[in-house]
């Protein structure tokens, strides 16, 4: 069966047990690749970046000592080749930010809860949307009667 999301990370953090956690609970079907131990594919990269709102600027670690380095030494990333930027990467994944999720036409980076929503089964969205409006007008309601 084929995985709904995709996880890449580079090292087993917290934020990546969260999301583990998180799409289980929720019954999303997903798969993983410690960029560690297995090479990020092209086409990964490709489907990662065309989903991202900033492109190679949002995957890139900017603490990453090696990235500074790079561009310590006047290479500018952003212009490489998708191609070169491939290549870059399969060999110091670490230049990428540890956690990115990637699925139903979204690519998100790092752990953020209120976002992890969007990786949800549409009819499951529309539940959680319907029972924040009961929610919301139970409050309301609330204070109608104080």
């Amino acid at each position: 069966m084929k995985s709904d999301v995709q996880i890449f990370y580079v090292k087993n953090t917290p934020q990546v047990r969260k999301v583990r956690e998180y799409f289980a609970k929720n019954g999303v079907r997903y798969s993983e690749k410690c960029l560690e131990r297995e090479a990020l594919t092209y086409e990964q990269l490709i489907e990662i970046l065309q989903n991202s709102f900033r492109g190679v600027e949002e995957i890139l670690s900017g603490r990453s000592a090696k990235v500074k380095k790079l561009i310590k030494e006047g290479i500018f990333i952003e212009r490489l080749s998708i191609k070169q930027l491939h290549w870059l990467i399969q060999r110091h994944p670490d230049l990428l930010v540890n956690l990115i999720i990637v699925g139903r036409g979204r690519t998100l980076i790092g752990y953020q809860e209120e976002e992890m929503a969007g990786f949800l089964p549409r009819e499951q969205k529309r539940q959680i949307f319907l029972e924040s409006l009961k929610r919301a007008k139970i409050l309301e309601a609330d204070k109608q009667i104080v």
